[in-house]
């Protein structure tokens, strides 16, 4: 059982160094071995917390938080 632990490790480590590389590197090729690597071994979940990790959320926090707080400095220096 250690040993499969181990495994699945090494595994997912790989991948999400692969979906991180693919997408700061805009390599669609990439991205699509490495999604359907998550969806023949049954971890799509993985590949959706990887997004929302590295895509969704700091775009979010530039939406949310960076654009009102740029909006009131600009509001208070006219």
């Amino acid at each position: 059982m250690q040993r499969i632990a181990g495994i699945t490790m090494t595994l997912q480590y790989g991948l999400e160094a692969s979906f991180r590389e693919g997408l700061s590197s805009g390599n669609a090729d990439v991205l699509r071995e490495c999604l359907r690597t998550y969806a023949t071994i049954d971890k799509t979940r993985d590949a959706e917390a990887l997004c929302r990790s590295f895509v969704v959320k700091p775009y979010m926090d530039e939406v949310v938080f960076a654009t009102p707080v740029r909006n009131l400095c600009t509001e208070r220096m006219t």
